[in-house]
């Protein structure tokens, strides 16, 4: 008696379904673990780039002030289209969002916007920051440079020669 000779049937290279469930629930669950971690990652990086461009602001200032030899301000600016510094006393502790630097004729060497971050923004209790012919700080600040919200909180040390250092603080500005 003779058998009939058997076929292999083809096999099929692939995933199934089950196999991709898995693989799926696998990734959510690290995406759901790693976000959180992400973010705060994503924020202090925001406002170490918002404290670096003040900071950069400020050598700016001082530069200016070094090689033109004449005393320069750094100030918080009304808007965008401002010519002159937003002195006003009811204004002296908000946040700085628009900037100027203008020179002793009151001519204006720069402006700008200064970046919004997450909730945060550049907040200094005096309008202006002077620098004289030689690049020091014309008079002293009352208070340290902040990049700060309820979240994050990054302040500047700005010392008498006109220079500034950036420092950490964890958690929010008080």
């Amino acid at each position: 008696m003779s058998y009939p000779a058997q076929t292999s049937r083809p096999r099929h290279h692939g995933f199934t379904l089950i196999e991709m469930l898995v693989v799926l629930a696998v990734a959510a669950a690290l995406l759901v673990i790693g976000m959180p971690a992400l973010r705060d990652l994503l924020v202090r990086n925001q406002f170490a780039s918002v404290s670096n461009e003040f900071t950069g602001l400020v050598a700016s200032a001082r530069s200016n002030a070094i090689k033109s030899n004449r005393s320069i301000t750094l100030c918080r600016a009304a808007s965008s289209t401002a010519t002159a510094c937003d002195n006003s006393a009811d204004n002296q502790s908000q946040a700085w969002a628009y900037w100027l630097i203008i020179a002793s004729d009151n001519t204006i060497v720069g402006q700008g916007a200064i970046p919004y971050a997450d909730g945060g923004n550049v907040t200094l209790t005096s309008a202006n920051i002077r620098f004289n012919a030689a690049g020091n700080l014309a008079r002293d600040l009352p208070a340290q440079p902040t990049v700060g919200s309820d979240k994050q909180c990054r302040t500047m040390s700005l010392y008498r020669s006109g220079t500034i250092y950036p420092k950490t603080a964890s958690g929010a500005c008080s």
